[in-house]
């Protein structure tokens, strides 16, 4: 069973991965290549990252039962709409953009175009890591789920990698958006799968109490947490400054 937690976590990070250059290079060229747009997508993908990890921590705070019928509701509402996707604008990953035609602020415009085109399969994805780990505590009590993020990091960085060097590189973007939704049905269902199993039979509140009853609670001050956020905004503002640079440089 942990090797399928293991695909899980490794495919759903290798997928965000794929999503967000590939989203970009698509609009790109749709609003002049300038550095405010891939300045506005790191912002869409940072926010709808979080907003993933929200929703997975309301999700998992959920009975399993509450927790199967919401997740498999939430993968065919995205399924669904990735299908439509193609049968109108023939890829999972476009949309039609007179429908933004009529907002005259360009980053609102440029931002609309990604929760439109991108929003809910990237949403999805971002709440996948969170969520595999608590279904793995679900699964083996006994058992850290910690390794999992090792596991989720490679996915990341395979993504990274394999895109400018093969996916770029050898297929068109309208292939690599099909290639992308075709890899990602099929994480869909091997998802749902996954939480049918795991959660069909749910360990009882008071086994997991008893389990975990000897971990000592994590005590952070408001100090610690400040100096986090301090750290988060420094990395990400040197990210921008940097691709921004490099964007009007070169």
């Amino acid at each position: 069973m942990k090797i399928f937690f293991t695909i899980t976590i490794f495919l759903s990070s290798f997928l965000l991965f794929q999503i967000q250059p590939l989203s970009s290079k698509l609009f790109l060229p749709l609003f002049g290549g300038s550095a405010y747009v891939w300045t506005s997508a790191m912002m869409v993908f940072q926010v709808l990252l979080l907003a993933g990890y929200y929703l997975a921590h309301i999700l998992v705070k959920q009975s399993a039962k509450r927790q199967l019928m919401i997740y498999v509701s939430g993968s065919i509402i995205v399924l669904i709409y990735m299908v439509a996707q193609v049968s109108l604008w023939g890829s999972p990953l476009l949309m039609d953009f007179s429908l933004v035609d009529g907002i005259e602020n360009v980053n609102l415009k440029i931002v609309s175009s990604f929760l439109i085109s991108v929003g809910l399969p990237f949403l999805l994805l971002s709440m996948t890591s969170s969520i595999a780990q608590t279904w793995y505590r679900y699964h083996a009590p006994k058992e850290s789920p910690y390794f999992l993020y090792g596991y989720s990091n490679m996915g990341s960085l395979l993504g990274l990698f394999t895109y400018p060097f093969i996916s770029e590189y050898f297929w068109g973007l309208k292939v690599q958006a099909l290639v992308f939704g075709v890899i990602f049905i099929l994480f869909l269902i091997h998802m749902i799968g996954l939480a049918f199993s795991v959660l069909r039979n749910p360990l009882k509140p008071e086994i997991l109490s008893q389990t975990f009853e000897k971990t000592k609670p994590l005590i952070v001050s408001k100090s610690q947490i400040w100096k986090w956020l301090l750290l988060s905004f420094a990395t990400g503002s040197i990210l921008l400054a940097t691709t921004n640079k490099l964007t009007m440089e070169v």
